[in-house]
């Protein structure tokens, strides 16, 4: 009973953690690929990279 409660919280952790990441990188790549294009140019080179798909 102990070991499938073990297993059942590590699962429930990994599952989290996955879900987290991909909140994460869900919006970083909207804003690469679709959000970035829509502003206008930038000075800071980082954002002009992206925007220019460097």
């Amino acid at each position: 009973m102990v070991g499938s409660r073990i297993s059942s919280r590590k699962k429930t952790f990994w599952g989290w953690f996955f879900i987290a990441i991909g909140a994460i990188c869900l919006p970083m790549f909207v804003f690469a690929a679709v959000v970035s294009k829509l502003l206008p140019p930038s000075d800071n080179p980082v954002i002009a990279a992206v925007q220019n798909d460097r």
